[in-house]
């Protein structure tokens, strides 16, 4: 099938499974070595965090669409969450999930309405964790910092599958690192790590049989 018929013939097919992925500096790497393996057919919602600057004209949705077929777009306020779709922050906002669709704020109002510095990353894994529990998966890729830590547990704690980049291939380790107590880490971009991913019943039921 041509990639334009692709990414439009599952435009209307509610997504089955929602994988977050959270990624700060070293991570285009990662991410596109990620999507040059990720099955296009798996039925899930990807939605990217990466840490980007509020000034900065973010080109990630772009360059990612050339590494896979899905449907690759900017997150918006009140999107549905579709089947073989990625979902990508844009500079200056906050994303989580409320039921099936996309909740995007504002960086500056969150931060006026929360004490502490505002997680991006974790914010998105908690919201996989309260609404898609055993449906959701978390990702945590090359990074400084710590960010995605905690939200991470909340989803490993909701039933959900979470992974984390092996530090030994992330561009900076960190966040990885930190992730590392509740993640299976392994060489993400290894075949074994993506049958595992989408192996598991509650999110793929029939996608990948376990190596």
């Amino acid at each position: 099938m041509p990639e334009g018929d692709y990414k439009t013939s599952h435009a209307d097919q509610a997504a089955s499974c929602v994988i977050g992925l959270g990624a700060s500096a070293g991570g285009l790497e990662a991410l596109e070595k990620f999507f040059d393996r990720a099955p296009v057919d798996s039925g899930a919602a990807f939605i990217l965090v990466m840490h980007l600057s509020r000034d900065f004209k973010s080109m990630l949705d772009e360059l990612l669409s050339r590494h896979t077929k899905m449907a690759v777009r900017p997150a918006h306020n009140g999107d549905k969450l579709l089947a073989n779709t990625v979902y990508v922050i844009q500079p200056g906002a906050v994303l989580e999930i409320d039921g099936n669709q996309l909740k995007v704020t504002g960086r500056t109002t969150l931060e006026d309405s929360v004490p502490g510095p505002v997680t991006t990353i974790d914010t998105l894994f908690y919201s996989i964790a309260r609404h898609w529990g055993g449906r959701g998966a978390a990702v945590v890729l090359s990074g400084s910092g710590s960010d995605g830590a905690q939200g991470l547990t909340a989803v490993h704690k909701a039933g959900g599958f979470v992974c984390a980049q092996s530090p030994e291939t992330a561009k900076f380790d960190s966040m990885p690192v930190s992730a590392m107590p509740q993640a299976y880490c392994g060489p993400l971009m290894h075949q074994s790590s993506w049958l595992r991913l989408l192996s598991r019943e509650c999110c793929f039921p029939s996608f990948f049989r376990k190596a």
